[in-house]
């Protein structure tokens, strides 16, 4: 017969077996619960050393790129650089050579009283003066021999005139073909030589083949005289911008 005392017991020992399993319950939970967490903080350490290695790889790409740029930017500098130290000196010269041929002044060289109408028309050929301007220049020796020297001594300028058109076409072409390597301010004086040289060569032309009369003479002299120390000026102005670009 079960008594008070006996439910007592039974329900005294249901009550601290199931304490008891609540506890190993809780501690089972617990021992899952940081299992899971534990499970968790390893993949999320596996997911930010993953985002930081794909970080890490995409900054080494951009500086590698970076690199491969600066790299390239040296190198066509360098090109830059050297090319420019090619073209200066190139054209230096031959704006000297333009500027000396043109300048200087037109003389006669040759002596046509001298020489033989075949020896003239050889001469004139070699210059490439055509034939026919040279024998009418020649037809005069039958009425006038002066006039006919007169119009030999013009052809003989064209001779001239011919090498200083070329020697200031090379000049500019170099200047113009060039430009990408000339600082703004040096390109802006060498433009400026040209242009005076260039009406240099106009007046030249004019006084040796053209009837000026003796105002018009005295006039694109003078002119060409003011033209001529602007140049020089120009040319010291454009060797010193020159030297200091090549020093940069």
């Amino acid at each position: 017969m079960w008594g008070w005392d006996n439910l007592i017991s039974f329900v005294g020992g249901l009550g601290a077996t199931s304490l008891m399993f609540w506890q190993a319950s809780g501690k089972l939970a617990e021992k899952f619960i940081d299992k899971k967490m534990a499970i968790k903080l390893k993949n999320h350490e596996a997911e930010l050393n993953n985002l930081a290695a794909e970080k890490t790889r995409a900054h080494e790409m951009r500086l590698q790129a970076v690199n491969h740029e600066f790299d390239r930017k040296i190198h066509d500098f360098s090109l830059y650089t050297t090319k420019r130290h090619e073209i200066y000196p190139d054209y230096y010269e031959s704006v000297l050579r333009a500027q000396s041929e043109i300048t200087r002044r037109i003389r006669s060289t040759m002596n046509f009283r001298q020489m033989s109408d075949k020896e003239i028309l050889g001469f004139f050929k070699t210059h490439g003066i055509k034939e026919e301007m040279v024998t009418q220049a020649l037809a005069y020796m039958v009425n006038d021999k002066n006039k006919a020297y007169a119009e030999l001594r013009k052809l003989e300028s064209r001779v001239e005139l011919s090498e200083m058109s070329r020697l200031l076409n090379e000049s500019n072409n170099l200047l113009m073909l060039s430009e990408l390597y000339f600082e703004d301010d040096t390109f802006e004086v060498a433009s400026e030589i040209n242009s005076e040289l260039k009406m240099l060569f106009i007046n030249k032309e004019h006084l040796a083949i053209y009837e000026l009369d003796n105002q018009e003479r005295i006039s694109t002299r003078k002119e060409n005289e003011k033209r001529s120390a602007n140049v020089q000026s120009l040319l010291l102005e454009l060797r010193k911008l020159m030297k200091r670009d090549l020093k940069g």
